[in-house]
């Protein structure tokens, strides 16, 4: 920590003087601790908001207790079941998250605590894989604060952490994917971080099946990464193949059972059942482009700064692996999700895409801080 800030100084040699390990390149300890700062202060208000208004810290939604009653059942040898002898279902898209939950109530942590604890820390490993990320794509701390500080004052992304839901778990190892990715020792790695994902929330499998692709197409080339490289395609397969064994052991069927009430009606096989072949261009088309409108309406106060910045890193030479990896990860989901037929984004403060904000902001560094 450095000394007394001088009067007169802007914010970067203010963080300097506070700071002076900014200094060094690849130091990320630093951006870090300014963004958990930052993201103490944005909790703290939420958490304020809260016992104001309900004298108590809770979970905000019902899908939080849902998630809890599963994982309680499951702590107490019952399964993946609801009620108190209930029948097996797979009513939870997100089991990483029911069974991280099961662990704490095991040991007799309470509910609350439990879904508000593991929120937290899962969000403070977000933080500190998207300093890493920021680092990996411009060399600079100042990308890493750039990355880690935007993602904690996010309003959205500190409302997950206290959500009780799989918010920041998903957010975390979908950042965690990419980061090994674009790190490039072991590609398969990133792609399994990413296809994890999917057991937290079931369309970032479309993440795992875009690194991938791209680790498979660059295996054309022989050299010493070549087995690396082709190993990503176990990387995505198996847990996407677990997961689809996971729900017919437990419910019979492929898929959750929440999809067969809430999401089957606009799945692309229904849509072709009704429709016929007039409905292609609606699938392949509209949807993923209402996909893409929702998300940029997102993010209504950085849009432009933050296209200016995506636009900018595909032009410049050292900006384009990460602006290929991320940017087409973005456009590579929305489209995915679209086709599947999945609600907008703006659907319960628009936590299905909490992690797609830290990956813009990602992007757009690429094009606004200088090359490393």
């Amino acid at each position: 920590m450095g000394g007394p800030v001088p009067a007169g100084q802007g914010p970067r040699e203010a963080l300097l003087v506070c700071f002076p390990e900014m200094k060094t390149p690849g130091d990320t300890t630093r951006p870090f601790l300014v963004a958990l700062l930052l993201f103490g202060g944005v909790l703290l208000l939420f958490a304020l908001r809260c016992l104001h208004t309900n004298g108590a810290l809770s979970i905000p939604l019902d899908d939080g207790w849902i998630h809890l009653a599963f994982a309680r059942n499951l702590a107490e040898g019952l399964g993946f079941s609801l009620g108190a002898q209930a029948a097996p279902v797979s009513g939870s898209t997100a089991p990483l998250w029911t069974l991280l939950l099961s662990l704490p109530l095991a040991l007799g942590v309470g509910p609350v605590a439990s879904a508000l604890g593991l929120g937290i820390f899962f969000s403070l490993l977000a933080l500190w894989t998207a300093a890493r990320l920021g680092k990996a794509v411009t060399g600079s701390p100042w990308g890493a604060l750039w990355l880690a500080g935007g993602l904690a004052l996010a309003p959205r992304f500190a409302w997950g952490a206290l959500s009780g839901m799989e918010i920041p778990l998903f957010t975390w190892l979908v950042l965690l994917g990419f980061l090994l990715f674009l790190e490039g020792k072991r590609p398969w790695a990133g792609v399994l971080a990413a296809s994890a994902a999917g057991w937290a929330r079931p369309e970032c499998f479309a993440l795992g099946a875009w690194l991938a692709a791209l680790a498979l197409s660059r295996n054309r080339k022989k050299g010493p990464g070549a087995k690396s490289t082709l190993s990503a395609l176990p990387a995505f397969l198996l847990p996407l193949l677990a997961w689809f064994a996971f729900h017919y052991l437990v419910y019979g069927r492929l898929l959750p059972s929440t999809f067969y009430v809430k999401a089957a009606a606009g799945s692309p096989a229904a849509l072709l059942a009704r429709q016929g072949i007039s409905a292609l261009p609606g699938i392949l088309l509209l949807q993923p482009l209402e996909q893409l409108t929702s998300f940029v309406g997102y993010f209504p106060g950085w849009n432009l700064f933050l296209a200016a910045g995506a636009a900018t890193a595909f032009l410049k030479r050292e900006g384009r692996k990460p602006a290929l990896v991320i940017g087409g990860g973005i456009l590579f989901f929305a489209f995915a999700r679209g086709v599947l037929g999945f609600s907008g984004p703006w659907l319960q403060h628009g936590r299905y895409y909490t992690f797609l904000f830290p990956l813009w902001l990602a992007l757009s560094a690429a094009g606004l801080f200088p090359p490393p």
